[in-house]
């Protein structure tokens, strides 16, 4: 049985030529999020529950069966409906073993696109992985308003 574990996610927006303008969101999956900039939303097919795991306070999926994804909204005043030059997404997850984990994201062409998924090692600690977007869009086209969620189905 799968689940998607995450504990913090953080997504830094490039401003291309003026680096002065460069913009970071962060939210820390806890019980009650710490938000700034991102949020975590509550969808159909993406609910979650507070956990403890390698002594970090995380969110996991409520029923890894039906519940495939942890969903976020970027705060419109961050990115809305625009494309800058880069932007990285980085979230933080417990390595069980078995999962494969990727990330979709509402891009110009799709607002589901998804990046190339990886496989987890089953280390049983926690692991980064950071996600490198040059074709954001950004504009609240997912499920309940998201513009991106960490993908991991069974």
């Amino acid at each position: 049985m799968s689940a998607t574990r995450a504990c913090l996610v953080s997504l830094a927006i490039a401003a291309g030529a003026a680096p002065a303008f460069a913009q970071n969101a962060t939210i820390d999956l806890r019980a009650v999020d710490v938000t700034h900039g991102l949020r975590r939303l509550a969808v159909a097919d993406g609910d979650t529950l507070p956990v403890t795991l390698g002594g970090l306070q995380a969110r996991e999926n409520l029923d890894p069966w039906d519940d495939h994804y942890i969903y976020f909204d970027v705060a419109d005043s961050f990115v809305f409906a625009r494309t800058p030059p880069e932007v990285l997404v980085t979230f933080h997850y417990f390595d069980r073993p078995g999962l494969s984990l990727w990330l979709q994201y509402d891009a110009i062409g799709s607002p589901y696109q998804g990046s190339a998924p990886f496989q987890t090692a089953g280390t049983n600690t926690w692991k980064a992985r950071t996600f490198l977007l040059r074709d954001v869009y950004f504009a609240n086209r997912q499920n309940g308003g998201a513009d991106f969620r960490i993908a991991a189905p069974p």
